[in-house]
This record gives structure tokens, sequence and C-alpha cells, in this order.
């Protein structure tokens, strides 16, 4: 994003400008969000799809190392600050989280 701010709302997090988002979808099987994400007031948001994206993250080591470092970065912050969200999902056959019945 150039400008502005992107309100990531089911986390509460607002991002700012020269800020990433929606990196997550490009490294998974579902290519889905993780969270809704909302302007708040007048922003400009640059888009750039898959096939330039992953050219990005093979030829630019730069710009490879700083999404993976956003990735780990994020992660780190959600589990300390969501540790809910971290938690197993149940199957028909297993407990929601350690130690439950």
């Amino acid at each position: 994003m150039e400008t502005g701010e992107v309100l990531l709302e089911e986390i509460g997090v607002t991002l700012g400008a020269q800020e990433i988002f929606g990196e997550i979808a490009f490294f998974t099987d579902a290519k889905e969000r993780t969270v809704s994400a909302r302007c708040v007031g007048v922003c400009r948001i640059f888009a750039i799809d898959e096939a330039r994206f992953i050219t990005l993250y093979h030829q630019n080591p730069t710009f490879g190392f700083a999404i993976v470092k956003l990735i780990a970065n994020r992660l780190m912050d959600g589990i300390q600050t969501r540790p809910e969200a971290y938690l197993p999902v149940a199957s028909d056959d297993q407990p929601s989280r350690p130690g439950a019945p």
C-alpha cells in the first residue's frame, strides 16, 4: 500500500503506508485470504498477481527474504496476541486442544 490505512478486521490490526498484506494466500493451497481488509479513509493500494509475486520471490533474494521475515513476524505476533487462533482444529476423533476431553 502506498498511502492510507487498512484495517485487518478480524484481528484488529491497522496497517499503514508501505506495508504489505495478502501475502499468505500465495503460500497456501487454498489461495484464500485469512482475514478481511478494509480501507480506513482514502488509500492507494497496489496489487500483484501470483505469477509476478512468484517471479519476484525467486529472482530477488531480498524480496523473498523480506516476505519470509514478514510472515514469520506476523505468525509470532499472532501466537502472542491471539493464541486461541493457533490451537489445532478438532476432528471427530481428536480433542480440540491438548488435554481437552
